[in-house]
């Protein structure tokens, strides 16, 4: 019976077992059906790995992204309270169509990116960037520095934000500390000074935050909640971000890299789902091409980028390795920096520098191990593919840009950087998964902590330098002292300075005294630069000099001909040799070339350069602004220094032409028929230029009577009949009136004057009393003149002189 007991309970498990087995091929089979159903889906809709849950409110995860907000908002805070710097003015203050507000919307869109300021075709087509100023202007007037600097850094925050939630996004298995610290990293980097504490570079800001951060994370969004809203405000901020800045085009390439690398989605349904930017782009280059290329495009010069010196194609790519050698430099040891490093602080150089070399080397080795790690989805790969591909459009290897270096172009490269030193150092602490904020080793976080110390107090204190043009220029001009553009700039500034009514004398001479030594340092660098040779004369001819003066601005015209502000200034410089007639030669030159461009203006036939209509009519108002203080110049020269009252009166009438509300000319014109004798002639064209400008010709009587004090100075009486010379009229009426033999008191009630032809005259009142005042002023005058009797020194008899002392000064 025992026997046949153990063979059952052996034949059961036996069965037993092999039921089991059954069941176990069975949930394998079933289990490799559903992954393969799962692989499908996630080919076709969504990810198989999906992301963190969502927070809760309230707490440290919830919490991370706007911590990383207030950081970057913290680190440059310290620019709200900062002016325009550099190339502000190109896009905001003087651009024809920001300057409108909302009402030069249509200027934006039709123009190129700095047109509206410097009237040239800079290759740039951005006109949301554009739409950002206006609507700043729109909104708080001009000049609202705290207020555009406080949107500017907001914006950055904004960035730094989503930039979290993107990271949070795509490194899911990491957990948050690994996003934390990308973002926390790439906030605080140096490098990023330009961007943020210039107001100009939004467009660097937008084009990354729109173009590549916002778009992503709108695409990952669709992916994880299928819903197609997600997908088209994907495409939507794209376009925007297109239009904001021309490398969002290098996204093309950074977008699918990204799905491909953080995702399970299949290849196909990865160039599906991005064919649509790639139209996106399509539609930008089209629109971009069909504007700019109404406009002449001006050839670049080694001023600006030292490749366009270059001889052979050897030279040009040896010195652009070294270029892109100098940018890694500046992501891990960002000091010293620098707005500018155009000619000729990065010479030129061949394959005979070793740097080159070492430059070759790094990129190629770069590029190689991407290339081979990248089909594995590898951190490292991904990082050096994200830096090449939007650093290629201002590498100067495939397009040659207008920049020889900027820090700016490193605004976006750098989050790859990030990336990268963010993943060796978990590797290098062996942290490798942490699906919740974990407590990190005391190494890293000591590592972490003093990266962000030493780079936050350099973005701090990098901030202070971009205040206004000024402080940026005085501090790079140390760091950069062979760029060219920082010296002209400086140079300019200094200009501007001592310019200003507002400057005292003996700093307006510290000025131009400072101006000259740069002037001759520029021209070191480039012999017959246009703006140092005229800033040399602009100082020595401020500065008394008029022998340098006069050899500078000879110089400036021999090698730049057509640069007339120099005639204009050789005049004013034979004025105060009181060289009159050659002064006039100059003047008169200075006004006749203005004619013909004012008429070349007026004339859109003979304008070879397109222009809008707004920029053509600033140029002429400009032009005509000009004219009429210069031929007013020269009526003021003829009449005072010549004394040709005849031929002064021309010059004034002519300059009424170019601004009938110009109050100057009609007093000289009351000036010169005064000195003629027609003192009632003078009188209108004095009421008429009271009426014009009441500040300053208000009344008749104060100007008749400087007339009166200008001619005694000549040795001159009053002009009319029956003068003595040098004093006031004697008997007899000359025409005007003025009855007397010494000159009356006052005027009797109701008494007129005798104009031209014996017609009586009745004069106003408030006239009445401002020529009294005027005669009264005139007679004291003469009286102070007149001759006294000298006192004798005798006393008279019977005086007793006073034995006293006087009392002593303590």
């Amino acid at each position: 019976m025992a026997k046949k007991r153990k063979k059952k309970t052996r034949s059961s498990s036996q069965s037993s077992s092999s039921t089991n087995a059954k069941n176990v091929e069975t949930s394998k089979a079933s289990s490799e059906k559903a992954s393969k159903k799962s692989k499908k889906k996630s080919s076709d809709t969504s990810t198989t790995d999906g992301p963190l849950p969502e927070p809760k409110f309230g707490s440290l995860q919830w919490a991370l992204p706007y911590l990383v907000a207030l950081f970057g908002l913290l680190l440059y805070a310290n620019t709200f309270g900062h002016l325009y710097a550099i190339d502000d003015n190109l896009v905001i203050y003087g651009h024809d169509y920001v300057e409108q507000g909302l009402k030069g919307t249509k200027g934006i869109f039709t123009t190129p990116f700095t047109y509206g300021t410097s009237k040239l075709n800079d290759r740039g087509y951005r006109p949301i960037t554009l739409m950002v100023f206006a609507l700043e202007i729109e909104l708080f007037g001009k000049n609202a520095f705290f207020a555009q600097h406080f949107i500017h850094v907001l914006i950055f925050a904004l960035s730094c934000f989503f930039l979290f939630l993107l990271l949070r996004r795509l490194f899911w298995k990491k957990g948050y500390l690994f996003p934390l610290l990308v973002s926390l990293l790439y906030a605080a980097h140096p490098i990023h000074t330009e961007v943020v504490a210039n107001l100009k570079s939004l467009d660097e800001i937008l084009g990354f935050f729109l173009g590549f951060v916002l778009t992503t994370l709108m695409l990952l969004k669709y992916f994880d909640t299928k819903k197609p809203v997600y997908l088209g405000l994907s495409y939507f901020i794209y376009l925007v971000g297109m239009f904001s800045k021309e490398n969002v085009i290098t996204y093309l390439v950074i977008i699918p890299l990204t799905l491909f690398v953080f995702t399970e989605i299949g290849f196909k349904r990865i160039l599906k789902l991005c064919l649509p930017f790639v139209a996106i782009a399509a539609f930008y280059v089209v629109v971009r091409e069909s504007i700019l290329g109404q406009y002449p495009i001006p050839e670049y010069d080694m001023m600006q980028n030292i490749l366009m010196g270059a001889k052979s194609w050897v030279v040009r790519y040896s010195t652009a390795m070294l270029i892109m050698l100098k940018y890694v430099i500046l992501l891990f040891l960002p000091h010293p920096l620098a707005w500018d490093y155009s000619y000729n602080q990065i010479p030129l150089t061949d394959l005979s520098d070793w740097r080159v070399w070492a430059a070759v080397f790094v990129y190629v080795a770069m590029l190689a191990y991407a290339l081979w790690k990248i089909k594995d989805k590898n951190l490292y790969a991904y990082g050096i593919l994200f830096f090449l591909t939007t650093m290629s459009v201002n590498s100067n290897l495939f397009i040659m840009t207008n920049c020889t270096l900027g820090e700016r172009f490193l605004y976006a490269p750098s989050l790859g950087w990030c990336i990268i030193v963010v993943a060796a150092l978990f590797a290098f602490f062996n942290i490798k998964k942490y699906p919740k904020l974990p407590k990190v080793k005391a190494q890293l976080s000591f590592v972490m902590l003093l990266a962000l110390i030493f780079m936050g107090a350099k973005t701090i204190t990098r901030n202070v330098d971009w205040k206004d043009s000024l402080s940026v220029s005085l501090a790079d001009i140390k760091t950069n002292p062979n760029s060219i553009r920082v010296v002209s700039t400086l140079a300019a500034v200094y200009l501007a300075l001592a310019k200003r009514k507002d400057t005292p004398p003996q700093a307006r001479k510290q000025l131009y005294g400072q101006i000259i030594p740069l002037a001759h340092k520029i021209l070191k660098l480039s012999p017959g630069h246009k703006e140092a040779t005229y800033n040399l004369g602009i100082c020595y001819y401020f500065l008394g000099d008029y022998d340098k003066a006069e050899k500078a601005f000879n110089t400036h015209l021999k090698l730049h001909p057509s640069d007339v502000k120099a005639y204009n200034n050789l005049g004013g410089l034979y004025y105060f040799r009181k060289d009159y007639n050659t002064a006039m030669t100059y003047f008169k030159k200075f006004v006749n070339i203005n004619k013909q461009k004012l008429a070349k203006l007026q004339s859109p036939i003979q304008v070879k350069e397109k222009m809008t209509k707004l920029r053509r009519d600033k140029e002429i108002k400009e032009l005509r602004e000009e004219l009429k203080k210069a031929i007013n110049n020269l009526g003021v020269v003829t009449l005072n220094k010549l004394r040709n009252p005849d031929a002064a009166i021309p010059y004034f009438k002519e300059a009424m032409t170019y601004d009938p509300t110009y109050a100057e000319p009609l007093k000289r014109i009351g000036d010169a028929y005064v000195i003629k004798g027609k003192v009632f002639k003078g009188i209108e064209f004095y009421k008429k230029a009271s009426k014009l400008n009441p500040k300053r010709y208000g009344n008749v009587g104060p100007l008749i009577q400087r007339a009166m004090t200008r001619f005694r100075r000549r040795g001159r009486g009053f002009p009319g009949r029956g003068m003595r010379p040098g004093g006031f009229p004697g008997r007899g009426r000359f025409p005007g009136g003025f009855p007397g033999r010494r000159g009356p008191r006052g005027l009797p009630p109701g008494f007129k004057f005798r104009g031209p032809g014996g017609r009586n005259i009745q004069l106003p009142e408030k006239i009445r009393r401002q020529l009294e005042k005027a005669l009264r002023n005139n007679r004291r005058h003469e009286q102070r003149r007149a001759p006294q009797k000298k006192k004798s020194n005798t006393p008279p008899a019977g005086y007793t002189p006073n034995v006293s002392m006087p009392p002593q000064r303590r």
